[in-house]
C-alpha cells in the first residue's frame, strides 16, 4: 500500500443538489448510487487505500443525519461535521472546518460530487507536502473546458485559474476539485473568508493566492466526471460498472460510457 505524506482529507459535501429537483432535496448527490457504491463512499475508500488516516466530511446541517446514517466507514476515522456555511461557499465552509477541528498541518481537500476513473490519491505520494497543489487533468472533450474550473500552467506552477470560463480556445487543464493546502495557506484562507457571506467559487481563493505572489503548484491526476446532472450520475455508474467487470465486458461498458460522454458534451 502506498502511503501519502498528508494524513487528513476534508471532503466538501454541502451542495444542495438543486439540479436534481425533489431527489436533491431528499438526498445529497454525493450519496446517489453509482453502481454498487456512492460518490462519497468511493472517495473515502480510495483515500484509506493510499494511507490517509483521517477523513472529515463537511456537510450542510440538512444532510448530516443522512450522511451519518449511510456512510459505512465511521469506525475507521471518518468524522462528519455539520456546517451551515455551505449555504454561502464551499471554501467558507472549509475555513470553518479547519478552525473547528484545530487543524495545524497540510491537508487534502476534495469535492464530494467528483467521480475519478481511477484512484486519484495514488498520484499524491511523491508530491511536496510543503506546497499547495491543484490536481489537474486533460480534457476528454474540448467542451469540458467550459464546465468547471480551468487552470493555466507554466513550468510546474499555475499562472491562472478560472471558474467556468466562457471561452478558453481549447487551452488549459481541468481542475478535479482535489487539492492540497499547506498550513500557511490555510491561514490565508481564514483572511480571505473572514466575514464573507457572499457566494464565491473555490477557484477565487487560489486566484487570491496567485495575486499575492504565492506559489501554487499542479499535479497531473486521473480523468474524472463532474456530476452536475442525472446524466453524469448515469455516466459515472457506467464507468464504475466497468471497473468491476472483466474483459470483454469491462471494455465494452467503458466504450459505451465514452460514447455516452461524447453525446453529453457535444450537446453542451
Amino acid at each position: 500500500m502506498k502511503t501519502t505524506m498528508i494524513q487528513t482529507l476534508i471532503i466538501l459535501a454541502g451542495g444542495k443538489s438543486a439540479r436534481f429537483g425533489t431527489i436533491g432535496e431528499l438526498i445529497p448527490k454525493s450519496l446517489l448510487p453509482i453502481y454498487e457504491t456512492s460518490l462519497l463512499e468511493k472517495q473515502i475508500e480510495e483515500a484509506f487505500a493510499t494511507g490517509i488516516e483521517r477523513v472529515i466530511i463537511s456537510t450542510h446541517p440538512t444532510f448530516k443525519s443522512k450522511i451519518t446514517k449511510l456512510i459505512k466507514h465511521k469506525d475507521r476515522g471518518v468524522i462528519i461535521v455539520s456546517n451551515a456555511l455551505h449555504a454561502y461557499s464551499s471554501f467558507a465552509a472549509l475555513a470553518y472546518v479547519i478552525r473547528e477541528m484545530s487543524i495545524s498541518e497540510p491537508i487534502f481537500v476534495s469535492l464530494a460530487d467528483i467521480y475519478f476513473l481511477s484512484n486519484p490519491f495514488n498520484n499524491t505520494v511523491a508530491m511536496n507536502e510543503n506546497k499547495t497543489c491543484l490536481f489537474l487533468a486533460e480534457p476528454f472533450h474540448k467542451n469540458e473546458l467550459m464546465r468547471g474550473g480551468i487552470a493555466f500552467v507554466e513550468n510546474g506552477g499555475i499562472t491562472k485559474i478560472v471558474a467556468k470560463p466562457m471561452s478558453v480556445n481549447g487551452q488549459g487543464l481541468r481542475w478535479s476539485g482535489l487539492c492540497s493546502i499547506t498550513y500557511e495557506h490555510q491561514k490565508l484562507l481564514f483572511d480571505y473568508t473572514n466575514g464573507r457571506t457572499d457566494e464565491f467559487p473555490p477557484e477565487d481563493f487560489f486566484s487570491y493566492l496567485l495575486d499575492k505572489g504565492e506559489e501554487v503548484l499542479w499535479c497531473r491526476t486521473t480523468d474524472f466526471i463532474n456530476n452536475n446532472t442525472s446524466k453524469e450520475i448515469l455516466l459515472s455508474s457506467l464507468y464504475n460498472l466497468a471497473e468491476h467487470l472483466t474483459d470483454p465486458g469491462s471494455s465494452q461498458i467503458r466504450e459505451a460510457a465514452n460514447i455516452f460522454r461524447k453525446q453529453i458534451l457535444s450537446n453542451h
